[in-house]
């Protein structure tokens, strides 16, 4: 190991998008998932109380 945090790959962890969902919401901290274009593909809800952000508002906007 390279002394990085280790990478989840939900692609390869067989999970629905409702389980992927429910797994980040149920992480009691902000989670924030990116692709390689930098767009915002996930926003947990405590993001959505302590950003005061709807994921509904950024899914799919540029996190830049």
């Amino acid at each position: 190991m390279n002394g990085s945090a280790p990478t989840l790959r939900l692609c390869e962890a067989d999970m629905t998008p409702v389980q992927t969902t429910d797994l980040l919401d149920s992480i009691d901290q902000g989670i924030i998932v990116v692709d390689q274009n930098n767009m915002i593909l996930a926003w947990n809800n405590w993001l959505e109380t302590h950003a005061g952000r709807l994921a509904e508002d950024v899914l799919g906007y540029d996190i830049r």
